[in-house]
Order: C-alpha cells, then sequence, then structure tokens
C-alpha cells in the first residue's frame, strides 16, 4: 500500500469518527458505549501506524472500522425514526386530548366523559318559573288526571291547556 493510500484511508476513519461524535449520544446507553468505542480505535495522529509492514492487517483493521461505523449510522438512523414516530404518537395523543367545537348536528366521541355541546334533554321551548293561584279543587283535578295518568304532569296539563287556547 502507497503511503497516499494509507492517508487517505486514515482521513476517511477520522471523518467518520467525526461524525459518529455528532451523533446523539443520548439516545440509547448500548449505542453510545458502541459508538465510544468506535471512537477509541481510531487513532488522533498516524505517530505509531506502520503502514508499510503490515499492510494486510491493516486493510483487515480499516475494513473492520469502516463496517463497524456502516452498522453504528443504520442504528442511529432507526434510532431516530424511533424518536420521531414517538412524538408523532405523542402529538396526536395530545390532540385526541383537545375537545374540537363543532357545527351543530355534527358527533364527537369524547375519550373523557362529561358536558358535551348537544347532548341532553332538548329544550321543548323557554322555561320561565311562574306562579298559578287557583281554588284547591282546581288544584286536586289536576293532580287527579296526574294521578291516573291522563297527564305526564302539572307542567303537561298546562302546556296542554295553552295549546287548547283555553
Amino acid at each position: 500500500m502507497e503511503k497516499k493510500e494509507f492517508e487517505k484511508k486514515i482521513t476517511g476513519l477520522r471523518a467518520m469518527k467525526q461524525i459518529v461524535s455528532g451523533m446523539d449520544s443520548n439516545k440509547d446507553k448500548d449505542f453510545r458505549k458502541q459508538a465510544e468505542s468506535f471512537k477509541a480505535k481510531i487513532p488522533n495522529t498516524n505517530k505509531n501506524l506502520d503502514w508499510t509492514s503490515e499492510s494486510e492487517g491493516f486493510e483487515e483493521w480499516f475494513n473492520g472500522l469502516e463496517d463497524e461505523y456502516v452498522r453504528l449510522s443504520q442504528w442511529n438512523s432507526l434510532l431516530k425514526k424511533a424518536s420521531e414516530i414517538k412524538k408523532k404518537e405523542n402529538r396526536e395523543k395530545e390532540e385526541l386530548k383537545k375537545t374540537p367545537q363543532n357545527k351543530e348536528g355534527q358527533v364527537t366521541l369524547s375519550l373523557r366523559g362529561g358536558a358535551r355541546p348537544g347532548a341532553g334533554r332538548k329544550s321543548l321551548g323557554v322555561k320561565r318559573k311562574i306562579s298559578i293561584v287557583l281554588p284547591q279543587e282546581d288544584w286536586d283535578y289536576i293532580d287527579s288526571l296526574v294521578a291516573e295518568k291522563k297527564c305526564a304532569s302539572v307542567a303537561e296539563y298546562f302546556r296542554h291547556s295553552t295549546g287548547l287556547g283555553l
């Protein structure tokens, strides 16, 4: 192996070391451990490297580190994808928790229950409290109609009466 080829490969390894150093090391304990191991294998200077006598051993060493770099890069990509998926799931959960404003007649499902627009018994009209003074025999008559189930309630009796125009 020629010195220029050797220097080119060492420069490439150092570039790989820089890239691995820039990878997010907080992702995974095992990833962090492997990345640190990879970086430790690449020397910072050429002082102790013998490129002439053991070029075959150098080739094996270089190819092993190159393969390790590829594995670390793939692992890093998978960790990034997993992180993005988790973030997306969290955003979707947050969106589900929000109660959207709906137009009249639209149906929504609430995960938590509680008051919802359009829920409950529909009103028959405008509600107003009134006091009516009637003789006791009239109240007895109205109560008997309710008891005999001829009228659903006292309020129903008066609704029916006003509808007849009495």
